[in-house]
């Protein structure tokens, strides 16, 4: 288990992951791609890179940081075709698709929210439980602007690779 700490594109944080990024894909070049995890908007107070703020009541207030995501994106699509057209940007964000951000990437990867639904009915689940309505309209590539592929997050549930499903955890 991880936690993950909501980070600014505009800081040093922003700065240090990009650089990874290219160093990573330079050490290990036939890594298919980078994949970003839990990249969604946060609300960010921090007013020295330019969020946040204190309103003339002086009550303080946040502001999303999805510009600066899609800053640290732009960078990091950089990066990636630097190392030549055959590299993958994945985008995961659940069901938090944003086109001006994640939109940048090649594959989208939503769906891990369906975990307690889909784990009831592994062989037909994305086919039978979704609704034809959300797939031609959070689900379309063509909207988007980038390929979908769903994710669910076997790593939760070890007993499929034993081919014993259990049921819900």
């Amino acid at each position: 288990r991880y936690d993950p700490v909501a980070t600014c594109g505009h800081t040093g944080s922003g700065d240090l992951f990009a650089w990874r990024c290219d160093q990573f894909l330079k050490d290990y070049p036939t890594t298919a791609g980078l994949y970003f995890d839990i990249s969604e908007g946060r609300s960010c107070y921090n007013t020295l890179h330019g969020h946040g703020g204190a309103d003339a009541f002086g009550k303080s207030y946040s502001s999303s940081n999805l510009l600066s995501l899609r800053d640290f994106f732009l960078r990091v699509c950089r990066i990636v075709r630097s190392h030549g057209p055959d590299k993958i940007l994945f985008t995961h964000a659940h069901n938090r698709f944003v086109p001006f951000v994640h939109g940048l990437g090649d594959l989208w990867l939503p769906g891990e929210q369906y975990n307690h639904y889909w784990i009831k009915n592994v062989d037909s689940f994305y086919t039978d439980g979704i609704p034809l309505e959300e797939w031609q309209s959070a689900y379309s590539a063509e909207a988007h602007g980038c390929a979908y592929a769903m994710h669910c997050a076997l790593w939760m549930y070890p007993e499929l690779a034993l081919g014993k499903p259990k049921g819900p955890r």
